[in-house]
C-alpha cells in the first residue's frame, strides 16, 4: 500500500535517502496497481516535507525536476485538491512551504489544467463522485487567488511595517 515509500519520505535524513524515498513515491504513483488514494498519500506526504532541513537537500533544478514529475505523474484532480489544500494550511510563517506549494501549482496550471478540463467534459454526467471531486475542485481553484493574497498580502504588510519601526 505504499506504507515503505511514506515512511522513506519522512525518514529521510539525507540527501542519498531524500533521493531514493523520492524515486520509490514516483514508481508508486506511476503504479496502474496502485489505488488512486494511495497515490493521494503519497502526495500529501511529499507537500509535508517542504520544509528547509528536508528539500535543502535537493537543488533547485532537482526540487524542479523531481517534484512536478510526481505531480504531474499522478492523477490531476489529486494533485490539484493536494496542492490547493496545502495552500489553505500556510500562513505568513510558512513562505518556504508556500513557495514550493506555488512552484508546483504553477507548473500544473501551465501543463496540465487544459487536460484536466477535457478530460471533465468527456465524464459521465451522472457520475456522482466525481461530480462531487469537480465541484470542490473548481471552489478550490477559485479561491487560489485570495488564499495566496492573503498570505502575501498580510506578510508584506508586516514587512512595511516592521521596516518603518527601524
Amino acid at each position: 500500500m505504499c506504507d515503505k515509500e511514506l515512511c522513506a519520505l519522512v525518514s529521510a535524513k539525507n540527501r542519498p535517502e531524500l533521493l531514493i524515498a523520492l524515486q520509490d513515491a514516483l514508481q508508486c504513483v506511476l503504479s496502474p496497481e496502485r489505488l488512486p488514494f494511495v497515490k493521494y498519500r503519497i502526495l500529501t506526504q511529499l507537500v509535508n516535507i517542504f520544509h528547509p532541513s528536508v528539500i535543502g537537500l535537493l537543488t533547485s533544478n532537482e526540487f524542479n525536476e523531481l517534484f512536478t514529475t510526481l505531480f504531474r505523474s499522478a492523477p490531476l484532480d489529486d494533485a490539484f485538491l493536494v496542492l490547493i489544500n496545502a495552500l489553505h494550511s500556510c500562513d505568513g510563517s510558512q513562505m518556504f512551504r508556500l513557495q514550493h506549494i506555488i512552484i508546483l501549482l504553477d507548473d500544473l496550471e501551465k501543463t496540465r489544467l487544459e487536460s484536466l478540463l477535457v478530460d471533465s467534459i468527456g465524464r459521465d454526467p451522472s457520475d456522482v463522485d466525481w461530480n462531487v471531486k469537480q465541484g470542490e475542485l473548481c471552489r478550490l481553484l477559485g479561491q487560489t487567488t485570495c488564499l495566496v493574497h492573503n498570505v502575501f498580502g498580510n506578510s508584506h504588510l508586516l514587512c512595511l511595517l516592521l521596516s518603518r519601526m527601524h
